[in-house]
C-alpha cells in the first residue's frame, strides 16, 4: 500500500500590481500527488505586460514534510536585456511524509524597466 502525499501549490499574496504594469506569479507542480520519497518539479513564473528588469521571491513550504532538493527558497534576479516580460525558475522537491504540504510564495518584490514597482 503506497501513501501518497497531496501536494498543493499557491500564493499567500496572489496576483500583485507593479506600477505602470500588472505583474503576476504563478506556480505550477509536475504532479500533485505523490509517493513518500517521491520527487516533483514546481514552475514559478513571474510575468508582467511590461518589460520587467528585476525580481526576487521567497518560498515557503512545510520543511518536515518536503525537502527542497534543486534550487534555493530565495531567488533574485535581473533581466538581461529591455524585453523580458517573463521570468521562469523551476524547483524539485522530495516527499518526506504522507498527508498535505503547500508551496507558496511567501513575499516577493518586481521591478519593472522603469524602475517602478
Amino acid at each position: 500500500m503506497k501513501k501518497y502525499l497531496l501536494f498543493i501549490i499557491g500564493l499567500l499574496l496572489v496576483p500583485f500590481a507593479v506600477n505602470a504594469a500588472n505583474a503576476n506569479i504563478s506556480l505550477e507542480a509536475s504532479d500533485t500527488s505523490i509517493s513518500n520519497g517521491d520527487s516533483v518539479t514546481v514552475d514559478v513564473d513571474v510575468s508582467s505586460s511590461s518589460n520587467l528588469s528585476y525580481y526576487e521571491y521567497t518560498l515557503n513550504y512545510d520543511e518536515s514534510k518536503l525537502k527542497l532538493v534543486r534550487g534555493s527558497d530565495y531567488i533574485v534576479d535581473r533581466a538581461n536585456n529591455n524585453s523580458t516580460k517573463k521570468f521562469t525558475n523551476s524547483f524539485k522537491f522530495r516527499a518526506l511524509a504522507t498527508g498535505t504540504a503547500k508551496v507558496t510564495v511567501q513575499s516577493y518584490a518586481v521591478l519593472d524597466t522603469k524602475d517602478n514597482n
